[in-house]
């Protein structure tokens, strides 16, 4: 039954929560300042220094390794096992801890001092001069430090389009619901699995154990194995602190034209990643959990369809592939993903 428990955990389901439409998307406060600075001088402190479309800004340090960071209690050795990726969090380091001085990666909220300087919460300022082409000088000044001068070069976004437009913001998540169908054998017995649940937030781990409860009250039907209600509690909530420290409570989803796609949890972690339209039509998305890597086999990445409505995004994911990889089986009708954004 933890075997199953596991791979269902590894499914994302259909995620539909109803409701009112909102209002149209707003263009962000600060699109035109939107961008991507990737450091050029050799032994720098930072990597790149990044300003959002939704005035958020994110420092990277040197020395961030390339593969991205897991929720907390999942190690390295679980990390062969459990392959496949999804669209909130991969399988590698643990997560960065946010706008502090010992981590690799520092985020926050900043505003405009004037047409050239930013104002960079719980971090100082900096000041972007265009040197030339795409090139640029960046003027740092960390609270309470003297100002150090970096060499950078602009990254080249994304072009303008309406689909791009609205995906590149900040984003609240509204909502989670699993849809999985899945039939095969368990202990020897056919089994159906008919699996509908979902959450008014991004708390996975609440999630993943409706799900489990779910499939033990099934599958207990289904081979003639039922447990009272005290014993599918008592079951629950021995799962409970393991899959809390393991799945994440997501808070924020942040996309960029330049391609910058980060998730931040709470209890002050974060995650980036990277995604790109794999469309004309900029109706899907790919994403990847290595840096440096958008391939279809690395095990960190994956495909999304985006959807709009009012003031709401629908990101799909469908991953019946990795339910089935995992279970050894090949009989999942339906196993995917579908996250409910709100505008911050």
């Amino acid at each position: 039954m933890k075997k199953l428990f596991l791979a269902l955990t590894l499914i994302v389901g259909t995620v539909f929560l109803t409701g009112c439409k909102g209002d149209s998307l707003e263009t962000p406060a600060y699109k035109s300042s939107s961008a991507l600075y990737q450091v050029t001088m050799p032994g720098a402190p930072l990597t790149s220094v990044e300003f959002t479309e939704s005035g958020n800004y994110v420092i990277v340090k040197s020395g961030l390794p390339q593969n991205a960071p897991l929720p907390n209690g999942v190690s390295r050795a679980e990390e062969e096992v459990n392959k496949p990726a999804c669209f909130l969090f991969s399988l590698g380091n643990q997560p960065e801890t946010r706008s502090s001085s010992g981590n690799k990666i520092i985020t926050g909220k900043y505003t405009k001092q004037d047409e050239s300087t930013y104002v960079l919460e719980g971090f100082g300022t900096i000041k972007v001069t265009a040197t030339d082409g795409s090139n640029y000088s960046l003027i740092i000044t960390e609270t309470g430090s003297d100002p150090y001068t970096l060499t950078a070069a602009k990254k080249e976004q994304y072009k303008d389009s309406e689909p791009t437009g609205k995906l590149c913001r900040t984003w609240k998540i509204a909502g989670i619901r699993i849809e999985l169908e899945f039939a095969g054998s368990f202990e020897g017995k056919s089994v159906e699995l008919d699996i509908d649940e979902e959450v008014d937030n991004g708390d996975m781990a609440e999630l993943f154990l409706k799900i489990y409860e779910s499939s033990l009250r099934q599958l207990g039907k289904t081979i003639g194995k039922s447990a009272s209600d005290s014993e599918i509690k008592k079951a629950v909530d021995d799962m409970r602190d393991d899959v809390k420290k393991t799945y994440p409570n997501v808070e924020n989803m942040i996309f960029t034209q330049a391609g910058t796609y980060m998730v931040t949890y709470k209890g002050d972690k974060l995650a980036i990643s990277t995604w790109s339209w794999t469309d004309s039509d900029c109706k899907k998305i790919r994403y990847s959990w290595d840096y440096s890597n958008m391939g279809s086999n690395n095990g960190k990445s994956g495909e999304c369809s985006i959807e709009f409505d009012g003031s709401r995004c629908y990101v799909v994911e469908s991953n019946a592939e990795a339910f089935d990889r995992f279970l050894e089986t090949r009989h999942t009708n339906k196993a995917k993903v579908t996250y409910t954004l709100e505008e911050e």
